[in-house]
């Protein structure tokens, strides 16, 4: 059966466990996911958490009663040239540049 692992088997907990991710959640005393999930909320980007636990389905849900402040979030903007962030769509606009480029390599423009 399969089974929950805290991040383990995805990569997750590396960048749950970022020193700037860490700091950002120790300022407003909330968890590393509550913090990724605003900054994503405050980028405007559209949020799936996912968990099958529900400490932290209600957990994710708090993220509406506080904002990063503009030096957090610049911070973990930053992240996207760390390696603990490769795995995660950090900037939506090279998932984007990345599939155009490899859709022309796949479909080669007709005269």
């Amino acid at each position: 059966a399969a089974r929950a692992t805290e991040g383990a088997a995805n990569g997750t907990r590396l960048l749950l466990g970022h020193a700037s991710v860490l700091a950002a959640a120790s300022s407003p005393g909330r968890s590393p996911a509550q913090v990724l999930l605003r900054w994503a909320l405050q980028r405007g980007f559209c949020l799936v958490p996912r968990s099958s636990n529900p400490v932290r389905i209600a957990e994710n849900a708090r993220i509406f009663d506080f904002e990063l402040a503009p030096a957090q979030m610049a911070e973990l903007d930053s992240l996207h040239r760390d390696s603990a962030a490769q795995k995660f769509c950090w900037d939506p606009s090279g998932v984007i540049e990345s599939a155009l480029a490899e859709r022309e390599r796949a479909e080669p423009r007709r005269a």
